[in-house]
């Protein structure tokens, strides 16, 4: 080999070691993530909306292995209480079969969200009211959900119950604890949806958390599923979807103060953003519609916009301007979720709940499994 050889060779290795110090990632991380967790090392559970439900399952598809629990968003309560279907879910039992073929067990959500089109279209306690507010309507609402877990066949059932009024407490603890016992008997699970709290009368979490007895339903139910997310969203001010210190709060309230069973939290991670216009007055309003990450990443591309992070909510943010409007997105990434990951691990959390699938970025897999 020719000294002029050498020569280039030594300069071709000092160009890709400048190119590695110098190179910046796509979503504005100065280098790839290299997160001291991962999800294989977690319990998972994640769910299939209706709505993009083919989407969802190919997601659960190409990354089956890494999960534990896959919840179907099918289902709704009426206006009377009853049970129903939302009309546009195709119960897809070849689903659930594929799904419990991969040794992947299958929970049938059920939740208090009206049609998109009815007059309450927002979470409705008032239907909650008539499911369960005497032993006869408990009776009847509980045959119901057992009826539809059986002639399914799901493993179980996740009961995601928002915006209850605190006045609905004993009747929602009796309702977990005999949905519980009825579930049990026919060797089914339950899991219930946790709303974020980090006391008992803060107005400011008129969620439907205080609804929840989070001691009486850890004893009974199998699964708790923490929405640890929604710390912002469209009607407040812009400002992350679940910053790291609100979660820490929420954990440390459930676990030290509510004395939930920490085995069986699963630690939920959203896999969505949260978008505001900002006016010319300097107000906020929010956006309504849906935005996941991968969504929320295609427009910060297209837009040229720089994600920033903020160190305090260990969280990220962009800035952009679209005809002649002006915007702002909080938003997940790489750094923010491992951030959760190691939050989870440090309480002892062994679990998390990933809502939901087919909005994640295309690297998430790649990133929280494969890289350590």
């Amino acid at each position: 080999m020719s000294r002029h050889d050498v020569l280039l060779i030594i300069a071709a290795l000092i160009f890709l070691a400048l190119a590695l110090v110098f190179y910046r990632h796509p979503s504005g991380q100065s280098e790839a993530i290299k997160c001291g967790s991962k999800l294989e090392d977690f319990e998972v559970m994640a769910w299939v909306p209706y709505w993009d439900q083919e989407n969802a399952f190919r997601s659960f598809e190409r990354n089956s292995q890494y999960i534990d629990y896959l919840g179907f968003f099918w289902y709704k309560l009426d206006e009377d209480g009853s049970v129903k279907k939302y009309d546009n879910t195709k119960e897809d039992i070849a689903m659930l079969r594929n799904a419990q073929k991969k040794g992947v067990k299958v929970f049938a959500t059920i939740v208090n969200l009206p049609e998109y089109y009815e007059t309450e279209t927002d979470w409705d306690h008032k239907r909650v009211r008539k499911a369960i507010e005497n032993e006869n309507a408990r009776k009847k609402h509980i045959r119901e959900i057992v009826s539809i877990v059986e002639s399914n066949g799901f493993d179980g059932a996740n009961i995601g119950y928002e915006m209850m009024k605190a006045d609905q407490k004993e009747m929602f603890s009796l309702f977990v604890s005999e949905l519980a016992d009825a579930l049990h008997r026919k060797n089914k699970m339950l899991g219930v949806s946790i709303l974020p709290k980090t006391s008992e009368d803060d107005p400011k979490e008129d969620n439907g958390s205080h609804a929840q007895d989070l001691r009486l339903i850890s004893s009974k139910a199998d699964h708790l599923y923490f929405e640890l997310y929604g710390e912002h969203y469209p009607q407040s001010s812009p400002g992350p979807v679940a910053s790291a210190r609100w979660v820490k709060d929420i954990l440390a309230y459930a676990i030290n103060d509510a004395k939930a069973s920490k085995s069986k939290i699963f630690a939920g991670v959203p896999l969505y953003a949260e978008a505001w216009e900002i006016l010319p007055s300097g107000k906020a309003t929010g956006l309504e519609e849906e935005l996941n990450i991968k969504d929320a990443e295609k427009i910060r591309m297209d837009s040229g916009a720089v994600q920033k992070w903020n160190e305090l909510e260990k969280s990220v943010n962009f800035s952009y301007r679209k005809n002649g409007r002006s915007y702002i997105v909080w938003t997940e990434n790489e750094k923010s979720i491992c951030k959760k990951l190691e939050l989870f691990e440090r309480h002892g959390i062994g679990k998390v709940a990933l809502w939901r699938l087919g909005g994640e970025k295309d690297d998430f897999w790649e990133t929280f499994v494969f890289q350590k």
